[in-house]
C-alpha cells in the first residue's frame, strides 16, 4: 500500500502516548514523517476544515495532536489512508501529560510565537483547555478512544490500535502498512525528554540567528518546515524551496541561484 504515495498516513494518538516513537519508526521504514506541524499555513488550512493539507505535498505521514481533531476530514480528503492510533496505561499518560503542560506553561513566553498561537488553538481544540484536570482528560482519551474505534468499526483495515510499549509493535504495523519489517529495534524514545529537546532546540536557534544575522537583514533557511518566520522578528527568511527540500543537488543550486539574482 505503501508504495503509492497518494495515500497518506495519520497518527491519531493523544500527546504522550508515544507519537515521538511513532513518527520516528515511520521515517525508518521509508514513510516521510511529520511530527507535529504547527506552521501558520497548516493551521489555517486546518481551521478551513476542507481535510487538505499543502504539507502533505512534501510529506505522506503526520503524527501527533495536530490533526487528531480532524481525522473525519482527512480520511474523506485522502481517501485510500491509513489512520494508527497510538494508546498507552491511562494512569500513566494523566501523570506524563500533567508533567508536560506544567512544564509548557513555566516556558511560555520563551517559545516561537507560531508555536503557541497553534499549541492554544490545537490544545483547546482536543481537550477544551490548556489547564489539566485529571478527571476531564480521562473522559477526553476515553471518549476519543471510543470515537476512533466507531468510526472505523466497518473498516478495520483502516485503522490500527497500537501500544508502543508492547514488545512486537514491527510485527503489526509494518504489515499494517505493506513494508518489510526492519532489522532493528523499534525506536522507543521517551516523549517527555525528546519534547524538551526539540523546545530547547528552538529556542537555541532563535538565539543564534539573532547573534548572527543583522536586523533587518535577509538569510536562506533550510528547515523541513520545521521552523517559521515568525522565529525571526525582523529578519527576512529566503526559504531555499518553499515548502521542503530540495528534491536533488540541481533543484538546489538552481534555487541559489535565483536568490543570488534576487539579491
Amino acid at each position: 500500500m505503501m508504495a503509492d504515495h497518494t495515500h497518506k498516513v495519520f497518527g491519531l494518538g493523544l500527546s504522550r502516548t508515544g507519537t515521538t516513537s511513532l513518527g520516528t519508526a515511520l521515517n525508518r521504514i521509508g514513510i516521510n514523517t511529520i511530527h507535529y506541524p504547527y506552521d501558520a499555513v497548516t493551521q489555517r488550512e486546518l481551521e478551513m476544515g476542507s481535510g487538505t493539507l499543502s504539507i502533505l505535498n512534501n510529506y505522506q505521514a503526520i503524527v501527533d495532536i495536530s490533526v487528531v481533531p480532524f481525522y473525519r476530514q482527512l480520511d474523506r480528503a485522502y481517501p485510500g489512508s491509513r489512520f494508527i492510533l497510538t494508546v498507552r496505561d491511562v494512569t500513566g499518560w494523566l501523570t506524563s501529560v500533567g508533567k508536560h503542560l506544567e512544564k509548557l506553561a513555566e516556558i511560555w513566553e520563551s517559545l516561537d510565537p507560531q508555536f503557541r498561537v497553534f499549541s492554544k488553538f490545537i490544545i483547546e481544540r482536543v481537550y477544551g483547555s490548556m489547564k489539566f484536570d485529571a478527571a476531564h482528560f480521562q473522559a477526553v482519551y476515553e471518549a476519543h478512544l471510543a470515537d476512533v474505534r466507531e468510526y472505523f468499526r466497518h473498516r478495520p483495515a483502516d485503522l490500527l490500535i497500537l501500544n508502543i510499549s508492547d514488545s512486537d509493535v514491527w510485527v503489526h504495523l509494518c504489515p499494517f502498512l505493506g513494508v518489510p519489517v526492519p532489522n532493528e529495534d523499534f525506536p522507543r524514545k521517551h516523549d517527555s525528554r525528546e519534547s524538551q529537546v526539540w523546545l530547547d532546540t528552538l529556542a537555541a536557534v532563535q538565539t543564534e540567528i539573532a547573534s548572527v544575522i543583522p536586523a533587518r537583514s535577509r538569510f536562506i533557511l533550510v528547515d523541513q518546515n520545521a521552523l517559521t518566520d515568525a522565529m525571526f522578528d525582523d529578519r527576512i527568511v529566503a526559504p531555499l524551496v518553499h515548502g521542503g527540500m530540495p528534491a536533488n543537488d540541481k533543484q538546489a543550486m538552481t534555487a541559489l541561484e535565483c536568490l543570488k539574482a534576487d539579491g
